[in-house]
């Protein structure tokens, strides 16, 4: 059960002289698609709150809350709300944008993979021409322990060489990092 005064009843059924809920009513003109065409209408927080305590399905009504900062609720018969062009239009807009990111995700992680697949082979180069210019390392080893730390370095090689140096021999480890393979990051990508 919900309970109105008729004020709230009046600004719910009719538009009113009361400036509270012009700014509301505006955004939704402007922003809900079949707002005229539609039985919809603005109403108070605490109005919407009621709803949707009485409510909490949404069975009968349906309280879209919208606007800046999600502050502005419209009131919609359930099934108005359901078979409106503007819930049609945000349905395929967030499905866009959750494509979008999905794809973004994909192209992400296949560069990254692509990246870390790269650093394994200059690693491996690296820890043969190591082992070639230092004979007591034995080179399957090497290459093995340089990935295990590079994997534990997130594949950042800054890092890695600092470790590197502490364990190896600094001067030969120098001669062969060389074109380490270079990550590139978002900003690298807005410059091509």
């Amino acid at each position: 059960m919900i309970s109105l005064t008729p004020h709230e009843l009046g600004d719910l059924l009719f538009f009113t002289d009361d400036m509270s809920l012009d700014a509301p009513r505006a955004w939704a003109v402007r922003h809900i698609t079949d707002f005229h065409s539609s039985e919809c209408r603005v109403i108070s927080a605490a109005l919407a709150l009621a709803v949707k305590d009485a409510d909490p399905n949404a069975d009968i009504l349906y309280v879209q809350v919208a606007g800046p900062e999600n502050k502005f609720y419209i009131l919609w018969r359930a099934p108005d709300w359901k078979r409106s062009r503007h819930r049609a239009f945000m349905l395929r807009t967030r499905l866009g944008a959750d494509r979008a990111a999905s794809n973004a995700l994909r192209e992400h992680t296949q560069e990254e993979l692509a990246y870390r697949k790269v650093c394994a082979d200059w690693l491996a180069r690296v820890a043969s021409e190591f082992c070639t210019l230092a004979p007591g390392y034995k080179i399957s080893w090497t290459r093995d322990s340089m990935l295990k730390l590079a994997s534990k370095a997130n594949y950042d090689l800054t890092r890695l060489f600092d470790v590197l140096i502490d364990m190896l021999d600094e001067d030969l480890l120098r001669q062969v990092w060389v074109a380490a393979p270079y990550r590139k990051t978002n900003k690298d990508k807005s410059n091509e």
